[in-house]
């Protein structure tokens, strides 16, 4: 009958010690000591920096530029392929100048004579271009003057879409949709009125985790201002923004281009509020070190 061989402690250390070692070892993290504090310590502070809405001044700005950058680690894959579409698009090399003519000209890969890609698009986008829609506000059991409002409401949203800018806008957002996959356009309120703008996917940041289901509580968007215009939308800043370092080439863009332009890298982020009673809704505006501007986010 074979018998189960009892194993001996590896280099001479008695039963049980390493479960003495591990109860010593817990025994120090409840008393504050030990590496456990310090792990936790450094969950905290990652923790606090991704909850930036939580933090003011230069913290904020600290910690929201902190999760700006580790987002832009994670969409370096979708940036690289939004540039290799658009430069398959516009049959450019990704890197060219378009005034190196001759440079582009003597490298195997020549520019087609037909591009197919393109003409395929903008053909698309002019169908898609063809439709209008227009929002019209409902009034159903409402009374006369309900109607009548609703006509006017109506009318007045139906010029504000119509304008030439917006007009001009659209095709070029459903053209980044048929290209990259997502056309985006983004409402500014100025003053009492509303204007449109086109952003590229590539500026706005969003955690994959939290857009899992398409509903972001958090986004960013990051883009290139030029100075004079970020002086002039707030005067009692323009010596830091002055002082402000300058933007960085950006780095997706198809062409590599050089520029003299004077741009200072901007940041908007929002954070919907929690819940019906919090009061941790935000739009903040900032550069480097400096927030400019802090709206509360109603719920």
């Amino acid at each position: 009958m074979a018998t189960k061989r009892k194993r001996e402690p590896r280099g001479g250390v008695e039963p049980g010690a390493y479960a003495r070692r591990m109860a010593k070892r817990a025994e120090r993290d409840d008393d504050g000591e030990g590496r456990g504090d310090d792990d936790g310590a450094r969950e905290s502070d990652t923790a606090q920096g991704a909850r930036w809405w939580l933090l003011e001044g230069e913290a904020l700005s600290s910690a929201a530029w902190g999760w700006i950058d580790r987002l832009k680690s994670r969409h370096r894959r979708q940036s690289m392929m939004d540039a290799l579409w658009e430069a398959v698009y516009k049959d450019t090399p990704i890197g060219t100048p378009l005034d190196n003519a001759i440079g582009v000209a003597t490298m195997r890969t020549q520019q087609s004579r037909q591009n197919i890609v393109m003409s395929m698009v903008d053909t698309l986008r002019a169908r898609i271009g063809k439709r209008r829609p227009m929002p019209v506000i409902s009034a159903d059991d409402a009374g006369p003057s309900e109607k009548l409002f609703a006509k006017r409401a109506s009318r007045v949203l139906r010029r504000k879409m119509g304008k030439p800018d917006v007009e001009r806008m659209s095709p070029m957002c459903a053209r980044d949709g048929l290209i990259r996959g997502t056309g985006v356009a983004k409402a500014v309120r100025v003053g009492g009125d509303v204007q449109f703008e086109r952003v590229p996917r590539r500026e706005l940041f969003v955690d994959p985790a939290e857009s899992q289901y398409g509903t972001p509580r958090v986004m960013a968007q990051v883009k290139r201002v030029d100075r004079g215009v970020l002086a002039a939308m707030f005067p009692d800043r323009a010596e830091d923004i002055r002082r402000a370092p300058r933007a960085e080439r950006d780095e997706w863009r198809v062409l590599d281009e050089t520029s003299d332009a004077d741009l200072v890298e901007v940041a908007e982020l929002w954070h919907l509020p929690s819940g019906p009673e919090a009061e941790d809704g935000i739009d903040e505006l900032l550069t480097q070190a400096l927030v400019y501007e802090q709206t509360d986010v109603p719920n």
